[in-house]
């Protein structure tokens, strides 16, 4: 039975994408001592770095960590916007 819309894998990997940028509001772990929460990521910021996961990093997803490991090491190679926003929240 379908529920009348088909999600494609690359409309999944693209929804997996936006939650995985460093400062996602749901980063911190419950248990984590010392764990900071960081302001949640706008959706300016999810679509400057939506295209560069799902290039660069899609193989991580949907393992945030891995993901925003990808992008630091990948720095150079981001887009300009996504770059910004990398710098922005270390």
């Amino acid at each position: 039975m379908t529920l009348g819309r088909t999600i494609t894998s690359g409309a999944l990997a693209g929804a997996l994408a936006l939650s995985t940028l460093p400062g996602n509001s749901l980063s911190a772990h419950a248990g984590d001592e010392g764990a900071r929460v960081s302001a949640p990521v706008t959706l300016e910021e999810r679509q400057a770095c939506t295209p560069d996961v799902l290039h660069l990093c899609k193989v991580f997803i949907p393992n945030r960590t891995a993901i925003t490991g990808c992008l630091i090491d990948n720095i150079e190679r981001l887009s300009p916007a996504c770059r910004n926003v990398m710098v922005s929240r270390r």
